[in-house]
């Protein structure tokens, strides 16, 4: 309460006389202290959709992101690098989309901004979800098991590599 953390846990600061993850790093209760993200240790942690943020009293910020369980998660087909890429958040996981599908970052912006703007409209006229989204929800697909959201298409309308054909 009067010191720092201890140097055991790792990287950690003090906040409100609680000891907590420095940013990027999370908590392992395997090896007992706070661990990098993309380490193995970290990974076993954090699925590669988390963004680290929540949504707990406002939407989530980033780009392709969508709230889940009070946390902003990258929308199915997105993985979280932060500060790797151009703009590093949420960035398309190349693993999971077909390779012979074509695409930019800009496209993947566009589309994006395109579905927020939709998503405003279609709630300012109406509260009640239009049932194409259950249709293309991940659990609907054995093969996008573990992703959360829509995939089979997901929010910009691209289909991933794990969907029925």
């Amino acid at each position: 309460m009067w010191s720092n953390c201890e140097q055991r846990l790792g990287p950690t600061e003090c906040y409100h006389f609680r000891c907590v993850c420095q940013m990027d790093f999370v908590y392992s209760e395997r090896v007992k202290q706070c661990v990098h993200r993309y380490t193995p240790e970290g990974r076993e942690v954090v699925l590669p959709q988390d963004t680290g943020a929540t949504c707990y009293f406002n939407e989530c910020s980033g780009k392709f992101t969508v709230c889940s369980d009070s946390k902003c998660l990258c929308i199915p087909g997105f993985i979280y690098l932060a500060g790797q890429g151009t703009y590093g958040g949420c960035q398309r996981d190349p693993n999971l989309f077909p390779p012979d599908q074509q695409w930019s970052q800009s496209d993947d912006l566009h589309r994006w901004q395109e579905q927020q703007q939709q998503q405003q409209q279609q709630y300012q006229q109406s509260t009640t979800p239009s049932p194409e989204k259950s249709q293309s929800s991940c659990s609907r697909h054995p093969k996008c098991s573990g992703l959360a959201g829509d995939c089979c298409p997901n929010e910009l309308g691209l289909s991933l590599a794990c969907c029925n054909k």
